[in-house]
């Protein structure tokens, strides 16, 4: 029995210090990082599927970037696509 608790508290924290792990703030120089505007162009729409999705294209684009951060969706309709 002991065993098993003390293999739940390992499994336990480790699962916590992941979660931190993953939510720590990302630490960033000041001042520009990319030097390139964006750039998008409008395209004539088209429309495809994605599985029970229809999506409609509408303009191309070319960004050179960093991603600061990021948002996991789990729940919802958000998450399916």
């Amino acid at each position: 029995m002991a065993g098993r608790i003390f293999l739940l508290s390992v499994i336990a924290l480790c699962y916590l210090g992941y979660r931190d792990w993953q939510g720590r703030a990302v630490e960033h120089p000041p001042g520009v990082l990319v030097r390139e505007q964006p750039k998008q162009v409008d395209v004539q729409p088209s429309v495809f599927m994605l599985d029970d999705y229809r999506v409609t294209r509408r303009a191309s684009f070319e960004v050179r970037a960093r991603v600061l951060s990021k948002e996991p969706y789990h729940l919802g309709r958000p998450a399916k696509l």
